[in-house]
């Protein structure tokens, strides 16, 4: 199990209740709503007994995706793998997306359209897709194990899940804005699920086996700083 050092802040809530119910607020925060006679003895012993639970429950928190503060596509500009470029419109598909050693990034756009955040969005969408079929071409032979397929949705709480028993990973669509070596990270860790279902001592072995800086990865992705747009552009 992974170890987390900050301490846990227990907020006790007095109810006409008959049970003790647990809920983890964040990472940080347990929320314990109890009987109002209820002694707080039996409140200790039942945090006691779901240390397991709830120290696994912190760390799945921590891996929780954020919604960054700033609009991070528009149909003026884009950032993408860390880098933030200027959105053109295109009519050749085959010259869409980024530009080599330019700050232009081209968008497909059909017939006398403008150019609409959805364009944009689906752009994004195709070559988030293409790094993530060469991570897998590259990660699962090395790994010993296949994903069934793969698929990209628009996720609040998560960078990626696992589905163990159809053996499918969903990404989290708000990866394409991070640094490749971060999408790398949440690819090889969906694929680890595949090994162990659970985030217990196995899984975090596995992941030291295949991506020995794993943690500090992890670290960048959890609180990366949008870079500033460039003056000028």
């Amino acid at each position: 199990m992974e170890q987390i050092t900050t301490p846990l802040k227990v907020n006790i809530l007095r109810k006409p209740i008959k049970h003790i119910y647990l809920r983890l607020r964040s990472a940080d925060e347990l929320e314990v709503s109890a009987p109002k006679r209820c002694p707080q003895k039996y409140i200790d012993e039942l945090i006691a007994e779901r240390h397991d639970w709830i120290t696994q429950r912190r760390a799945q928190l921590r891996d929780t995706a954020r919604s960054p503060s700033v609009p991070l596509l528009s149909t003026e500009r884009v950032l993408l793998a860390g880098r933030w470029y200027l959105c053109q419109a295109c009519r050749n598909a085959k010259a869409a997306g980024p530009e080599a050693d330019s700050a232009l990034f081209n968008v497909t756009v059909r017939g006398d359209k403008g150019l609409t955040e959805q364009h944009v969005e689906r752009q994004l969408r195709r070559y988030l897709s293409e790094r993530i079929t060469a991570l897998l071409t590259y990660w699962e032979p090395l790994m010993g194990v296949k994903a069934s397929c793969f698929g990209i949705r628009k996720m609040h709480t998560r960078w990626g899940t696992c589905n163990t028993r159809t053996e499918k990973i969903w990404l989290s669509f708000q990866l394409v804005h991070f640094p490749l070596e971060l999408l790398e990270y949440v690819v090889v860790h969906e694929l680890t699920h595949l090994f162990e279902r659970y985030h217990n001592r196995r899984f975090y072995a596995l992941m030291d086996s295949f991506l020995p800086n794993w943690r500090s990865l992890k670290q960048r992705l959890n609180h990366y700083e949008i870079p500033d747009y460039p003056s000028g552009q």
